[in-house]
């Protein structure tokens, strides 16, 4: 049994893997065998009583933070070196890419023959990409999907 149907689930399956991959490392602090907490011996300092002091407030604002919950998807095309043809490609980018100065992930996804740049959204792509993010805290990734 092959097609949409079994080929579907094994695709997502492929771009979690690969999406749980770009996730940083947790870091571990690290205990020294050779040093041993021992007392000094020394009392607590007294307590210095608090004055109120005046904190400026800054002048410039934060900017909000990213409310959007769906990415954009861009259709552009370009010179064909070899076919000599405009050939058409989709970038999809993530919820507030052009308010970001992040730098992020980006993963090309093929399509097979006979198929076009169109297959992945055809599958889904975006809706399950965008669930991802919102449910199971996925990183936030480009996608490129050339012809």
């Amino acid at each position: 049994m092959s097609g949409p149907s079994r080929t579907a689930p094994m695709i997502f399956l492929f771009i979690a893997l690969t999406l749980a991959s770009c996730k940083p490392q947790q870091t571990y602090a690290l205990e020294n065998p050779g040093l041993k907490a021992t007392s000094t011996g020394t009392t607590a300092p007294e307590p210095v009583r608090a004055t109120s002091t005046l904190i400026p407030e800054p002048s410039a604002t934060m900017p909000p933070a990213c409310l959007d919950a769906e990415g954009r998807l861009l259709e552009s095309s370009y010179a064909g070196v070899v076919y000599e043809h405009e050939l058409a490609y989709l970038v999809y980018l993530p919820p507030c890419y052009a308010d970001s100065a992040l730098s992020y992930p980006t993963i090309f996804l093929l399509h097979g023959y006979p198929y076009d740049q169109t297959h992945w959204l055809d599958l889904g792509l975006v809706e399950a990409y965008e669930r991802g993010v919102v449910n199971e805290g996925w990183p936030r990734v480009i996608f490129v999907l050339p012809y």
